[in-house]
């Protein structure tokens, strides 16, 4: 008696659920029922009882369908969940299937539950396998235990102690997958091997030990063992156990497709032709029963029905005569691989129901998987090239599958992540790096899912306390059937240049706070000093107007000749250019302090940006300096500007200073002519005032942005060389930038930037 799969039933009806334990019963199942008619009833036995397979009612008299499925996948996720129903639509069925639901059957057709249960104790054989461990030394059998659960596997265990022990527990235990010790104390793998394929033929066999030879392994591996692991290795353990299962799946995927084709071929309901590829049903003898069009195509028979297939000529015939008669040998289906012509087919042949008192039938379907067999040569190629490519790289590139355990990495990523010469292959990336933040582990699953994902910088805190700075971005990598295989990580290690980012901001912050230091320091020393150069420049003045005083009670006085004339001339020249010289000083002083003030408030302006409309501004700023406009005789021309996002007040300070400088130092020979002109190129404003005025040499040009600088044609004119420096430091500080060209002699052009507004209707593109 083997293993008796736990099922539960959900179903109000009683008479119901009693029809199908009957046909559970009926299809040779064996099976330990429970059955609950409401939620109550479902959350009690859910605590008692823990199944294997959920069957359940859509419809309760206080719980309905996607209830009752969130309440399973809560309690038994891993518990296949089959609803029945007899009133809801095929759409809601499929509904909750894409919901978690295993499978939905309407309950008229009860008679496919046998088949729905099938399935889902085959995906129970890898979602949550019966695992028997053979193993002599129970603290051995625990290691093994530990090396699957570290790599998250969900599965059922047993365990016993040798040979002796094995007859029982494949009896009624009947295991999914065999994990047996090389080396047992009355037995070898061997022997588990043998009576496994005795007992359970299915079940493979995984083979551990800690001192076996390659002669040895060798035995083993042509036995029929799936697979073979060092117990100093036993962390790859899990890895193995995966595989297997991943096999078995692909097994029972296949198996259901040939069940689903036997079928087909029974009934006989479908139309031969709509098959592409040769297909036919035939007796052990080789006469064809029917068959399609292209079957008789590839035998190169005119009519197939009744015809002698072990006869007809070519290639393909002889291969179909090797396979029904193998197939007649073992009874089981065969696949044969063979050519035809230059093409590569695959050959089923699966055994049918024979008529009574006739000869076995085997159904034979080819299929061309040429292109296959090309596209999995070429992936083959193309993964050898990966992975070539991603161990001699010179980045830092890890290919993982889709569990998260590497294939290949380079040289590059093992050196930046210090892991020296160690082989990570087979290893889980969450393993070699214990310290991965959450944070990156739905990155993982959202590129296993196919999405790319990608950092131009990333804190990776280090098991040993430091941080490293990483650029990185992951893709997803495909097999040859589309569907993703893994993850490809490629990383740059940019910590040095992160460092130096930092320690530029922070140098930036110092620097900026002494520059507001300084601009507090200027500020209150020009305003203090203000104060004893108001003295001096008054009493300087009062002084002055003493000597004129002196002067007048001199020419009253009888004083001799010789002295009167010496007083006259202390007080008429000496002193009055001595006043001079201290007047011409402390007027320079002030404007030197004046100059300061300005600088020192423009360091402290923040500017307040909003939409200024351009030619309106400019009409205020014409309005300004008309009175100059007209006393030089000069005009300004101004087309249509486009609107710029900026503070208005310094918008305007910008226009007066430029417009003004254009009239200030004209050419002597002829009156001034502005033209203001602006367009918008890209997200920018931009501004050109040109003038033909007397114009800059070169040698100056880059110089006229230099605090107190003046050249030599503006030197003997008014002004303490601050206009443009302020003009250069207020257009930056609005988040633009201006630039000067010109030609002595002939005028200059200056390129004033700003940013543009959101929409303008004056703007030219």
């Amino acid at each position: 008696m083997g293993y008796k799969q736990k099922i539960l039933f959900i179903e109000d009806e009683r008479d119901f659920y009693g029809l199908a334990v009957k046909e559970l019963a009926g299809s040779g199942l064996e099976f330990e029922p429970a059955h609950a008619a409401d939620r109550a009833g479902f959350a009690g036995l859910l605590n008692t009882f823990q199944p294997d397979i959920i069957v359940a009612d859509y419809h309760l008299p206080d719980i309905e369908g996607p209830e009752i499925l969130r309440l399973a996948l809560a309690a038994a996720p891993l518990a296949p969940f089959i609803a029945l129903s007899g009133t809801v639509s095929d759409q809601q069925g499929r509904e909750l299937e894409k919901q978690g639901a295993f499978k939905y059957l309407p309950k008229d057709r009860l008679g496919r539950l046998p088949g729905a249960v099938a399935g889902a104790i085959c995906r129970l054989a890898y979602t949550r396998p019966r695992i028997l461990f053979v193993e002599n030394d129970e603290d051995d059998y625990k290691l093994e235990r530990k090396a699957l659960d570290d790599e998250g596997l969900k599965y059922l265990p047993l365990w016993v102690g040798g040979v002796s022990d094995l007859a029982a527990a494949l009896d009624t235990f009947s295991p999914n997958l065999i994990v047996a010790d090389y080396v047992l104390g009355d037995g070898t793998a061997l022997d588990v091997l043998r009576l496994a394929r005795q007992k359970t033929p299915l079940s493979p066999v995984i083979a551990v030990s800690g001192s076996v030879g390659e002669e040895k392994a060798i035995e083993l591996f042509r036995a029929g063992v799936a697979d073979f692991v060092l117990k100093d290795k036993l962390h790859r353990l899990g890895f193995s156990v995966r595989r297997v299962l991943e096999a078995m799946r692909e097994n029972i995927r296949r198996e259901a497709a040939e069940r689903d084709l036997r079928e087909a071929v029974a009934a006989r309901g479908f139309i031969l032709d709509a098959v592409q590829a040769p297909f036919f049903l035939a007796d052990a003898k080789g006469r064809a029963v029917l068959g399609n069009a292209a079957a008789a195509a590839a035998l190169r028979l005119p009519e197939l029905a009744g015809a002698d297939i072990f006869a007809a000529p070519g290639e393909y015939g002889a291969e179909i005569k090797k396979a029904l008669q193998g197939g007649g040998k073992s009874g089981a289906p065969a696949i044969v691989e063979h050519q035809s012509g230059s093409s590569t087919l695959e050959t089923h042949v699966y055994p049918v129901p024979a008529p009574e008192a006739g000869l076995p039938q085997y159904a034979v379907i080819s299929l061309d998987i040429t292109a296959r067999k090309q596209a999995e040569a070429a992936l083959q190629e193309n993964m050898e090239v990966l992975r070539l490519f991603t161990v001699h790289a010179p980045a830092a590139i890890a290919m993982l599958d889709s569990g998260m355990r590497y294939l290949a990495v380079s040289r590059r990523w093992l050196a930046d992540y210090g892991l020296g010469e160690r082989d990570v292959t087979g290893l889980s990336h969450y393993e070699v790096f214990p310290e991965i933040p959450d944070r990156w582990k739905p990155i993982h699953r959202r590129c296993l899912a196919g999405a790319v994902e990608r950092s131009e910088e990333d804190p990776f805190l280090r098991a040993d306390g430091h941080t490293d700075w990483l650029r990185w971005e992951i893709r997803p990598w495909r097999k040859a059937d589309g569907s993703i295989g893994g993850i490809i990580i490629f990383s740059e290690n940019i910590t040095a240049r992160k460092l130096a980012e930092l320690d530029v901001q922070r140098l930036n912050t110092i620097l900026s706070e002494k520059n507001r230091e300084m601009e507090q320091f200027l500020y209150i020393t020009t305003h203090d000093l203000r104060s004893p150069l108001v003295n001096i420049q008054g009493f300087s003045r009062h002084l002055e107007q003493s000597v004129q005083d002196l002067r007048g009670a001199l020419a009253a006085l009888p004083l001799p000749a010789a002295a009167k004339a010496e007083i006259e001339k202390l007080a008429a020249e000496e002193i009055p250019e001595a006043l001079k010289f201290i007047l011409s000083g402390t007027h320079k002083m002030d404007s030197l302090l004046t100059a300061l003030l300005k600088v020192a408030r423009l360091g402290r302006l923040e500017p307040k940006p909003e939409t200024v409309e351009m030619n309106e501004l400019l009409k205020n700023v014409g309005d300004s300096l008309r009175f100059q406009l007209e006393a030089a005789g000069g005009k300004i021309t101004c087309g249509a500007l486009p609107a710029c996002l900026a503070d208005p007040a310094v918008v305007t300070h910008l226009f007066l200073n430029l417009l003004d400088n254009a009239i200030k130092y004209r050419h002597k020979d002829r009156a001034p002519a502005i033209t203001v002109s602006g367009e918008i190129t890209g997200s920018r404003a931009v501004y050109k005032i040109a003038d033909n005025c007397s114009g800059i040499a070169a040698a100056d040009l880059e110089n006229i942005w230099n605090i107190f600088h003046k050249h030599a044609k503006t030197a003997e004119r008014k002004g303490e060389g601050i206009g443009l420096p302020t003009v250069r430091s207020l257009a930056e500080k609005s988040g633009g930038s201006i630039r000067a060209e010109s030609k002595e002699g002939e005028g200059s052009v200056f390129r004033l930037e700003l940013p543009a507004a959101a929409e303008d209707k004056n703007a030219i593109r």
